[in-house]
């Protein structure tokens, strides 16, 4: 947990064997967030759909900022 002015934020990841990623933002705060890409990775995967994300090396970079509380999974 890290606190920030606008409240805190929890991250909690794991590799098992894709990278899961597990966010919660305080109210007003949004975040832009990239993720580990294994060499077989096609994508990432919000609450059941694929959502936009550019391939950077070994990373996943979100296209959009997220909010809330979110669980994101490298796919």
């Amino acid at each position: 947990m890290c606190a920030t002015p606008h409240g805190p934020i929890s991250i909690q990841w794991k590799r098992d064997p894709e990278f899961t990623l597990s966010v919660a933002l305080p109210p007003g705060v949004s975040a832009r967030l990239d993720l580990p890409a294994s060499g077989d990775s096609s994508g990432v995967i919000l609450a059941g759909h694929r959502i936009e994300a550019t391939r950077v090396g070994s990373r996943w970079i979100l296209a959009d900022p997220v909010k809330g509380q979110l669980t994101l999974e490298g796919h």
